[in-house]
Formats: C-alpha cells, structure tokens, sequence
C-alpha cells in the first residue's frame, strides 16, 4: 500500500481527484486530502507520506504582488527540498502548461524549471502533446513524464432529464440550436470573443448560453455588455451545483470551448461525458480526445463563426455517440492502475 498526499484539495469544485482517490483506494492505496493552505512538509511528516502528488502549482507559487509571489516560489521550493531529504516522493500532474490568468509568467517557469530538474521526482501528461511541451518547457527528461489520461465523468454528475425538461427548466424554445459555453467565466477561455464571432451569425434560430461562476467581476461585466447587443445570448454568471450540471449540457445542442490557450480541458472531458458535439481549438491534448466526426476543430477564436456556421449547416449533427464511445475507453480503473504503478515504482527507486 502507498501513502499519498493530494495537493491541494480541489475536489468541491472538480470531481478529478476524488475520482482518481476513489479507484486508488479500491487497488489498496490509501489518499490523504489537503487544503491549499497547510504546511507541505509539515503535514507529509505528520501523516507519513509515501508520495505527495500536486495537481495545482498555482496556489504554491502565485501571491497578490511580486514580493509575495517570490515568498511563496522560495517557501515552496524550501518545503520540497525538506520533503526529498525525508525521502519522500513527490508527482506533478500538469493540468496545465502555464497557470490561468496569473502574472510573473517568468518566476513561474524558473520554479517550475527548477523543480522540473531538481525536485519532481516524476511528471504526469494528460496526452502526448503536453509531454513533449513539458519536455520543451521545464526541460523534462524523457523517463521523467509519464502520458496517463484524464478520466470521464460519465457517472460524476446526475444524468436523468430530457432536453424538453432541460429547456422548459431554463425557459429555452424546443426549435432553437443551443450553443453552450460552460465553466468559471475567466480570461484564458476567450468567452468575449466567442461573443463577438457569434453575434455575426444571421440565423435567429440559434442560442448562446454562457453558463458559469463570475471570476472575474471585470471580465464579466465586459461580456454581459456585448451580450446584451444579441437577445440571443445569455449569460448566467453563477455557480452551477453538481445536480444541476445535468440541465445546461442536456438543454444544449453543442459545447463550445473557446480557449485562447489550454492544456487539459475539464469541460471537454464532461462535454463528450454528456454525448455531446464540441466545437474547439486545436490545442493542447484537445485533438487528441475528441472523435473528430462529432467535433470541429478550429486554429483560433478568429475562427468561431466559421466553426458555428459548419454546425449549423449540419456538418456533424447526423453522427452522434462518438464522443462518449471514446471518451467512456478512458475509465478510472485504468487509470488508477498506471497512477498507481507509477507511485510504486518510484518507491521501489529508493
């Protein structure tokens, strides 16, 4: 049995981690949670940690102003260090190449460099593609990353209404074609954008819903205001609870992702969990999830339109199934296995 520590607790808001926990914990392993705020060290020593496994580097290396992100970058970098002199093992999972919205992109890439060559004892990808930006990046060794994929969310959220119930429940017409934009509302997803390009599109029969938790009170504000030029855009800035996930993707017709920059994508993952066509960037691990006669792909936001106008036109709307065949192939199980091969091997290493 190994002994791991999940770093930082994010499971309230993404059902990725208690999804992975759970299958470690079937095949013997044992997963610890902890808050973003507590001691690293500290709480490995106190709880004997075979593996702490980040998931997140931002709340470790980000503060309000420079002083404190390059406080909080050399507090870290001091706390790996104490966990490697106790020969603990230590995983980076790299959701994402670069932090969200976050300055000091070049303190970031140092640490991340540093702890790249220094303090990670492996590296895991969600596709090959990051693996090889990793590898450019933080200057990675080719044994050092390790490809393992990011699980469905088939059985993560209630799955049980009808889009006629979906619809009435969000006061939408039967005969409109819904397009959906869903998750945080934050600058890196290009959501004004979206807007923009969508407002060039001349049919009245289509919708755009874009349903999410404000992050950025700015940012929000600028799209509501482009949105409230089309009385066929709405904007639902709130959190979506886990019950009622189930209402936007069921009331939709298509997701739309329109990323300005990305790695792993959370909501394309849920998107092809609920069957459902994509439009989105060819970027990151996206080509290589999505089943490409039920999604179209796109090189930048400039693109939208053209993207929107193809599914309209009914491009891909005949095929059907192929994004939740493919993503259904990726299970938790599977994954749980490699996840926990990995952390035993690292420990047969010592």
């Amino acid at each position: 049995m190994v002994k791991t520590g999940f770093f930082p607790d994010y499971s309230d808001a993404n059902p990725y981690q208690q999804e992975l926990a759970e299958d470690l914990e079937r095949k013997g392993h044992r997963v610890e949670f902890f808050d973003e705020k507590c001691s690293i060290s500290k709480r490995a020593r106190e709880e004997n940690l075979d593996v702490v496994h980040f998931h997140w580097l931002a709340p470790y290396i980000h503060g309000k102003h420079l002083p404190k992100t390059l406080f909080k970058t050399f507090s870290t970098a001091m706390k790996l260090l104490i966990l490697k002199s106790h020969n603990c093992k230590t995983v980076w999972t790299v959701h994402n190449i670069e932090s969200h919205d976050e300055e000091n992109p070049r303190i970031e890439k140092i640490f991340k460099q540093l702890c790249t060559k220094l303090l990670f004892d492996k590296i895991i990808t969600h596709c090959s593609s990051a693996k090889k930006e990793v590898k450019q990046n933080y200057r990675a060794t080719e044994n050092q990353v390790k490809v393992i994929e990011h699980g469905n969310y088939i059985d993560s959220y209630p799955n049980k209404i009808g889009k006629a119930e979906a619809r009435e429940k969000l006061g939408l017409d039967t005969d409109r074609t819904v397009f959906l934009c869903f998750g945080q509302i934050r600058r890196y997803k290009g959501i004004p954008e979206l807007v923009e390009q969508f407002k060039k599109i001349e049919s009245e029969k289509a919708a755009l819903i874009i349903a999410g938790s404000d992050r950025d009170t700015e940012l929000t504000s600028e799209i509501k205001k482009k949105a409230s030029e089309d009385s066929r855009i709405e904007v639902h800035d709130c959190f979506v609870p886990k019950e009622e996930v189930q209402t936007y993707m069921n009331a939709s017709d298509c997701i739309v992702l329109p990323y300005r920059k990305i790695t792993t994508s959370g909501t394309l993952v849920l998107a092809m969990s609920f069957d459902k066509p994509v439009l989105a960037p060819s970027k990151g691990c996206i080509p290589e999830y999505v089943n490409k006669k039920d999604s179209i792909l796109f090189e930048s936001t400039h693109k939208l339109t053209e993207a929107i106008q193809r599914y309209l036109k009914e491009e891909i709307k005949e095929e059907g199934g192929g994004n939740l065949a493919k993503i259904r192939e990726i299970n938790w199980d599977e994954i749980a296995e490699k996840t926990g091969k990995l952390y035993i091997d690292l420990l047969k290493s010592n």
